[in-house]
């Protein structure tokens, strides 16, 4: 992929594969101790054609020295923060949704 490099670090976009999944997204190496990747899946869905919720793939690795040549790493993975207008983006599509199936139960009642 793409890469841009500077004193501090670089980052680099990125595609693959895992799981069985396709991802792609953005690595960055901030120097000298962090490494970062930030990507999200190709959609998928199921057999009826809806797609399926996917979630982030986020991965954080701190190395620490702790000797010469040697080094512990510290993993940290999770979503990133969502952002106060996605979240509100996000409860006024499943309020919707939610109503949605809500007005289809009814109909389906009558």
């Amino acid at each position: 992929g793409d890469a841009a490099s500077g004193v501090r670090g670089f980052w680099f976009d990125f595609g693959d594969r895992t799981m069985g999944k396709r991802r792609a997204g953005v690595g960055a190496f901030r120097a000298p101790f962090v490494v970062a990747y930030n990507a999200d899946y190709e959609a998928q869905y199921d057999k009826k054609g809806r797609p399926r919720p996917s979630r982030p793939f986020n991965l954080t690795v701190v190395c620490v020295p702790t000797s010469a040549g040697r080094s512990r790493a510290i993993i940290f993975g999770g979503s990133q923060p969502e952002t106060k207008e996605a979240r509100r983006a996000r409860r006024r599509q499943q309020a919707t949704e939610g109503a949605e199936a809500a007005e289809a139960a009814i109909r389906t009642r009558e």
